[in-house]
């Protein structure tokens, strides 16, 4: 949980508020008690005590615009026109000011509301007495109803019921002395509705639902933050909550933005003829994506290199991946190549949050060639056999064997039909395990004269 309350300004004069946690998930009441019936995001909903309700759904939680940022919301459902479907507190919750006290203030900032049902449409509601702060279904407007006597004060502003259009709403209330509500779109300015008004003498002291009002009526909404303060508010501070209510009652975790930066690398390291690495450090801990592609082919993007293609989604000849410590040098190991050819290598990184970098970066790697024997033998760069006479391999049995001190051999390949090139002879091994550099002994065997003589060679790349 991460949003917390601040200490100082409005947050300080909190009674309560009702907000999705920055995970997008979890819906929280912050300040005042729990909820009765919380059972995890299946259950936000679950009715229990309301006889004529059925929990089709749960609450759901979803994301809109709210003054240029994507905000979180928590939505509840109508469930007939007198049904309850919202949030439901075990005890009522109290209302210090709303009866012969300093009054209070509610602000609800929603994106969209639907048609209300019933009786009354609450934002917030009291069961027992059917007070509210809501929608007054008869005129269809923003109105109080006071905890008895059915009285109401409703103002002359109708309440946007299409379900998309974003606006919030803001209501003090005061023990006859005062009741007001405010209105403004999301896309303008919050101002006050109506000449403030008294209620008379009736007390509105508690509550205990969000989102409509058992046995009175719903009020389908999708509300970003319902909060009730325990005091009445200036329009100014209305405005200033309607413009950044979460900057105004939260401390909110700085958003990073920033994708990782390589401090070292990308670079090919472990080259052999079909496999090799690639390796990094980045300067925050995440995740690093590989993808080789033959040389020179359209680069992807970062988001193609994570994905594991090529561009336009094009096959791999291999991908990669893996987690990343910040300071830490991280390998990813690709195989599946053609041994002596070019590849092109593009590497990105991303971080925790995520953020992924904007381009990936290239290496260009060749993988080692097969390795093979490139020698020749006396002065006229021909192979000879002991009397100087050149010697023809076409036709020879040939073996090359690494060599121990002196002469034990532990490897070996074989072959037949080897001929002499421009006085040098290149002979390419199957083995791969044979390391370049690696000294070795080529025996030749002519079965027409039973003749085998070895020549010691070194074995190049």
């Amino acid at each position: 949980m991460a949003y917390t309350l601040k200490s100082t300004g409005l947050a300080a004069d909190l009674l309560a508020v009702y907000m999705v946690d920055d995970d997008g998930v979890t819906l929280r009441e912050w300040v005042s008690g729990q909820f009765s019936t919380w059972n995890g995001v299946d259950a936000w909903a679950d009715d229990t005590g309301n006889a004529d309700m059925s929990v089709d759904a749960p609450v759901q939680a979803g994301t809109a615009q709210w003054k240029g940022a994507s905000r979180t919301y928590f939505e509840v459902l109508a469930n007939g026109g007198y049904g309850f479907y919202g949030i439901r507190h075990s005890a009522a919750q109290s209302v210090p000011g709303g009866s012969s006290g300093g009054g209070f203030g509610v602000f609800a900032a929603a994106a969209g509301m639907g048609a209300s049902g019933g009786n009354i449409g609450a934002i917030i509601g009291y069961a027992a007495s059917g007070g509210s702060f809501g929608v007054d279904v008869g005129p269809d407007v923003l109105s109080w109803w006071t905890s008895s006597a059915d009285e109401r004060y409703a103002s002359t502003q109708a309440l946007p019921s299409d379900g998309s259009t974003a606006f919030s709403v803001g209501g003090n209330y005061h023990w006859d002395t005062n009741a007001q509500t405010f209105y403004g779109l999301e896309s303008g300015a919050l101002a006050a509705t109506d000449t403030a008004a008294s209620p008379g003498q009736f007390a509105f002291a508690s509550y205990d639902q969000i989102g409509g009002n058992g046995g009175q009526g719903s009020l389908p909404a999708k509300y970003h933050v319902v909060a009730i303060f325990n005091r009445e508010l200036t329009e100014t501070e209305y405005q200033t909550l309607h413009n950044d209510y979460l900057g105004t009652l939260f401390d909110v975790p700085a958003t990073d933005t920033t994708p990782p930066t390589f401090t070292s690398g990308p670079a090919s390291a472990n080259l052999a003829q079909t496999a090799f690495d690639v390796q990094a450090t980045m300067d925050e801990t995440g995740a690093m994506y590989a993808v080789a592609l033959a040389s020179g082919a359209t680069a992807p993007t970062s988001a193609e290199v994570k994905a594991g293609t090529g561009s336009g989604g094009a096959a791999a000849v291999a991908t990669g991946s893996t987690a990343a410590t910040a300071a830490t040098q991280a390998t990813i190991s690709l195989t599946g190549f053609t041994a002596g050819t070019a590849y092109d290598v593009y590497v990105v990184g991303e971080d925790a949050v995520p953020n992924l970098q904007a381009s990936p970066t290239l290496v260009s790697v060749t993988t080692l060639a097969t390795p093979h024997a490139v020698f020749s033998i006396a002065g006229n760069n021909q192979l000879v056999d002991a009397s100087g006479a050149p010697i023809n391999l076409t036709g020879l049995d040939w073996a090359f064997a690494e060599q121990k001190s002196p002469v034990s051999a532990n490897v070996s390949d074989e072959g037949t039909g080897l001929a002499i090139t421009n006085g040098e002879v290149d002979i390419v091994l199957s083995n791969t395990t044979l390391a370049v550099g690696a000294q070795g002994a080529l025996t030749l065997y002519d079965p027409a004269t039973d003749v085998t003589r070895r020549y010691i060679v070194t074995l190049t790349g």
